[in-house]
């Protein structure tokens, strides 16, 4: 089987406050990569961190109805995993034939400079990011 070439981003951290959690990471040596972005399409506010080569995405909702609730009402920090991929619709079709669930169709996505971005939960229950690669 072939599969599709990704490249790990980063993983999204749930939380009830960035500038909260941001005191958690900074004594494991992560460092601020940008500041604090709204995407009022995923109902979230965002922060990347960085540690060497690891990402962190450090994401607080902004509405009720934000889909990081669901995670922080559960207690699960790790709320996704994501992947730089060449095609983003082959890919998010590669992952559906496995047996994915599409939570979230290409979706323009603010922290990405406007590139798409798909959410699937695998059969394992695990939620990825698919993220265009830049070209």
């Amino acid at each position: 089987m072939d599969f599709p070439k990704l490249e790990l981003h980063h993983v999204g951290i749930a939380c009830k406050s960035i500038m909260e959690e941001e005191n958690f990471f900074l004594p494991l040596g992560y460092i601020r990569e940008g500041e604090i972005f709204t995407d009022p399409i995923q109902k979230v506010r965002g922060l990347f961190m960085t540690q060497g080569t690891t990402r962190m995405e450090l994401l607080e909702p902004i509405s009720i109805d934000s889909p990081i609730n669901t995670f922080i009402q559960r207690e699960i920090k790790m709320c996704h995993q994501a992947f730089f991929c060449q095609d983003l619709l082959k890919t998010t079709n590669f992952f559906w034939e496995q047996g994915a669930y599409i939570v979230v169709q290409p979706v323009t996505n603010l922290a990405f400079n406007g590139r798409k971005v798909s959410f699937l939960k695998l059969k394992n229950k695990m939620l990825i990011e698919l993220i265009e690669s830049p070209r």
